[in-house]
C-alpha cells in the first residue's frame, strides 16, 4: 500500500508536490520513489510477484476487488 503523495503517484492530484522548501521535498520524494523501484526489484529478483495498491485506489472497492483478485489469480 502506497500512499500517493509520498511515493509519488504518477497522474495522481494527490500526489502533487510542496510548492515552498522544493529543494528538500524533491529530494525526499525522489528518494522514496528510488527506494521503492530498488526493493520491488529486489522482490522480483527473489521470484516475488508484487502489487502495488496506491492510496487512491482503496476509493473504489469494486475495482479493488478486481484488481486484487486477479492479481492474486494470475501464475
Amino acid at each position: 500500500m502506497h500512499g500517493c503523495f509520498w511515493h509519488q503517484h504518477d497522474s495522481c492530484k494527490a500526489a502533487e508536490r510542496p510548492t515552498s522548501n522544493i529543494d528538500y521535498w524533491n529530494k525526499k520524494l525522489d528518494r522514496n520513489v528510488e527506494r521503492d523501484n530498488s526493493n520491488r526489484k529486489k522482490l522480483e529478483d527473489m521470484d516475488w510477484k508484487v502489487l502495488v495498491v496506491w492510496e487512491c485506489q482503496i476509493k473504489n472497492r469494486e475495482e479493488l476487488k478486481q484488481a486484487l483478485t486477479e492479481f492474486l489469480s494470475a501464475e
